[in-house]
């Protein structure tokens, strides 16, 4: 079974150039001690649905982030900045961080973005081009896998119209990269706004509070409450023929 992913390199050059190498940065910060537990409480792993961001607490006050990619090997150690500014983007809470370490890793993507799962030839199967997807389905794979030279379970047949594809050499690095950056960016920019639109709310709802609170204390009626965006106000109906005017 060839599960060596970009790794095989010449090994089996045609299965490895059915990839997109990617390599992901990571770091882990130095102790935050209490401000990090105040900035943070859920102790899982968290990824969003973009792939901009990776995080999770580690040794109990410690930060590890992944976050930038690109697609051919640089020094992870250029990246510690950026980590450094996309965790103050986050968390603000917790102000300046100083980062421990940095490293970096590849995964392989491949060009229609399902994994390679099946048989090169009789007897020599491939699973592999797991990037995006987790290790969850890397054991699905081998599951699969398994069960078929045990028992001739034939559910590995469901990947076969994924065939091998190249993903184009340097020019597809280079289309891979800035796709990615777009891609990125525009999440980026999505999540800036919806984090303004989330502080402009909670400013306006303080300020509702200290106008009832102002209206309480000075005893009258508090504000009729605003319509939300796009609801039409309440028009008055017209005035009857002859009403409002002096009798005749």
């Amino acid at each position: 079974m060839l599960a060596g992913n970009v790794h095989l390199g010449a090994t089996l050059r045609r299965l490895s150039e059915t990839l997109l190498p990617v390599w992901r940065y990571a770091a882990v910060t130095a102790p935050l001690g209490e401000r990090l537990a105040e900035a943070m409480t859920f102790r899982g792993s968290v990824a969003d649905t973009d792939g901009i961001d990776h995080f999770r607490i580690v040794d109990g006050d410690r930060l590890m982030w992944a976050s930038p990619e690109t697609t051919w090997a640089v020094k992870p150690q250029r990246f510690a900045g950026a980590i450094q500014r996309r965790i103050k983007t986050i968390f603000p809470r917790l102000g300046p961080v100083e980062i421990s370490e940095v490293w970096g890793g590849a995964v392989g993507q491949t060009v229609h973005g399902m994994p390679q799962i099946g048989q090169l030839r009789r007897g020599l199967w491939v699973t592999s081009g797991f990037g995006r997807h987790g290790l969850n389905t890397t054991a699905i794979a081998g599951q699969l896998i398994a069960r078929s030279i045990l028992w001739g379970d034939e559910r590995w047949r469901l990947f076969s119209p994924f065939e091998l594809v190249w993903a184009g050499g340097a020019t597809g690095r280079v289309a891979g990269q800035i796709i990615g950056m777009w891609t990125r960016a525009g999440s980026a920019a999505a999540g800036a706004l919806a984090r303004y639109r989330e502080r402009a709310r909670a400013q306006e709802r303080i300020r509702e509070a200290r106008l009832a609170k102002a209206n309480r204390q000075a005893g009258t009626r508090p504000p009729r409450p605003r319509l939300p965006p796009g609801r039409p106000r309440p028009v008055r109906p017209p005035a009857r023929s002859g009403e409002g005017e002096g009798a005749s």
